[in-house]
């Protein structure tokens, strides 16, 4: 070794104080800036002067050695060889912030509220001064030093020039964001399905420094799904894979850990490990990836959530002070109800006698009667549904090419579990007396999304916020999806219909339940009765 650390001149040198002065230094501020309003601050005093001794610790530090005390306010070298002294300037690393942090018990008065980004003390004596903010959101802080030095006071009095009165928080924001895509598709926050689907899920999350005044850091993503929602999409309902990475690069598995009771169909829970959140030197964007299907759970337009949170120590000096913040995924399918109809024409045709010729027969003069059109359920229609092109049969996991749609005794006909997007719908089997309707109907249905606002734990996302379905590119209606509650067209329940001109009787109107549009669909049935009545007397003789 070309340098020899002499402890006992550092100490001599910070001892020399009655040569140099004999008052005492004076008091000055220290500041602390970048803060955010909510957040609380604490201060410490960690080394003060003394006219005896010089620099020392305060009582609550003093179980700390001399070593550490040189290391803080600097010490004098010796070279070996030539014996010329230099002086090594005080720093606190992370191992001596670590253990001035374990010994900060009691702070100087009441800890301040923040209303604003700065925090200022003033009338502090000479001295080395830890401060401590702690956030309740999302934002970690890591202790700060400011010093206080001496007016005039030379270099036994006189800190080293790296600590100032006056500072910036040390902080990491803490962010999450939850996304989701179709197979091939772009990232969302909120999407429309086909049951069946299965949906790519994205996690993004930046994991703080934890210097060494953390003990035992808690950083961990937790994942929730609805019922609509599964991770059993492998053979024999086996639970699909999740992977963590930073970056692009995948994540030593033995930084976390995924706990076998939390790792089930609906979510997971990933802990990260003490080794990893204490080691790391800056911030990492740690993104989590798996898939997951939407289930016949989904078949309404209710809405299926998927939500992130993060959990994360947010305070050194309290382990139990965690800060939480989520963000979520929201989907939705959707489903038809039609009503079958039919019209039924009377139509009457009466004969009546007027006169008689002169060989006695009597003249006859028909007489046409047609009462009013009635309508009334078609039980046992038939139907298929195609995807937009009118030919390839649309099928999901419920939907089968070869299904058939059948209406109910009360006329009823409903498809679930849809997607937004354009369908044909065709009848493959007329009610019993009535004709087959030979012209399909193309629907469209179409979505659009609002933004929930952000709060203190929980990150701004999409929901549905309208949808619109349209018959034959013509009328449609518009509903609004507020919380679980559809409106049709925002209160008013004027009927929109689609008169389909080549089908006698034939309308579609696209009103109806929640995230359904009704069809009418009617078939042309003219019961045609003739009766002939002769009016005549049983004797020709009376004619």
């Amino acid at each position: 070794m070309k340098k020899l650390i002499s402890l006992v001149l550092a100490l001599a040198m910070v001892l020399m104080v009655g040569a140099s002065f004999a008052a005492e230094p004076a008091a000055k501020s220290i500041s602390l800036s970048g803060l955010e309003a909510g957040d609380t601050v604490k201060y410490y005093k960690v080394i003060e002067w003394n006219d005896t001794e010089g620099w020392k610790f305060t009582e609550q530090f003093s179980t700390l050695s001399a070593e550490d005390l040189a290391e803080i306010v600097g010490h004098e070298v010796t070279d070996a060889e030539t014996g010329a002294k230099s002086m090594v300037a005080g720093k606190i690393n992370s191992a001596m912030a670590a253990k001035i942090a374990a010994k900060a018990v009691t702070a100087i008065g009441e800890p301040d509220n923040q209303t604003g980004t700065e925090w200022s003390k003033s009338n502090q004596e000479p001295g080395l001064y830890m401060v401590q903010a702690a956030s309740s959101k999302d934002t970690i802080y890591n202790p700060v030093f400011l010093a206080v030095q001496a007016d005039g006071a030379g270099s036994a009095l006189t800190l080293p020039l790296n600590y100032a009165d006056n500072g910036q928080v040390k902080k990491s924001s803490v962010t999450i964001e939850k996304v989701a895509k179709k197979q091939g598709g772009e990232w969302k926050e909120s999407l429309v399905h086909n049951v069946g689907d299965i949906i790519d899920f994205k996690i993004t999350t930046t994991v703080p420094v934890y210097n060494a005044t953390y003990t035992n850091p808690v950083f961990k993503i937790s994942d929730t799904m609805t019922n609509g929602l599964t991770r059993a999409i492998g053979e024999g309902g086996a639970l699909g894979a999740i992977t963590v990475k930073v970056g692009e690069t995948a994540l030593d598995a033995a930084n976390y850990e995924i706990p076998n009771d939390t790792n089930t169909a609906t979510g997971f829970v990933i802990n990260f490990k003490n080794d990893y959140l204490t080691t790391i030197t800056t911030a990492q964007t740690v993104v989590v990836t798996y898939q997951a299907k939407i289930t016949d759970d989904a078949l309404t337009v209710n809405e299926e959530t998927n939500t992130a949170e993060i959990e994360f120590s947010r305070n050194p000096q309290d382990e139990n002070d965690h800060g939480k913040k989520e963000d979520k995924t929201t989907h939705y399918t959707f489903d038809i109800d039609a009503g079958v109809t039919g019209n039924e024409s009377y139509i009457s045709s009466e004969l009546i006698k007027v006169a008689v010729d002169q060989a006695g027969n009597p003249i006859l003069e028909e007489k046409t009667y047609s009462n009013t059109t009635k309508h009334h359920p078609l039980a046992g229609a038939e139907f298929k549904l195609y995807k937009a092109d009118g030919t390839t049969p649309y099928t999901n996991d419920t939907i089968k090419a070869d299904t058939v749609f059948t209406s109910s005794d009360m006329g009823l006909l409903n498809i679930k579990g849809l997607d937004e997007g354009t369908y044909v719908l065709k009848e493959t089997k007329p009610a019993t007396g009535f004709m087959l309707l030979t012209d399909s109907v193309t629907f469209q249905i179409t979505a659009t999304y609002k933004d929930v606002a952000a709060t203190d734990t929980c990150n701004a996302y999409k929901v549905l916020d309208t949808y619109t379905v349209s018959v034959n590119g013509g009328s449609s209606s518009t509903y609004t999806f507020d919380q679980g509650t559809v409106k049709f067209n925002n209160g008013v329940t004027t009927d929109n219909s689609t008169e389909i001109k080549n089908t006698q009787g034939t309308s579609l109107p696209s009103t109806g339940g929640i995230g359904t549009t009704i069809f009418y669909i009617v078939g042309g049935l003219l019961l045609v009765g003739a009766a002939i009545v002769l009016v005549a007397r049983r004797k020709a003789s009376e004619n």
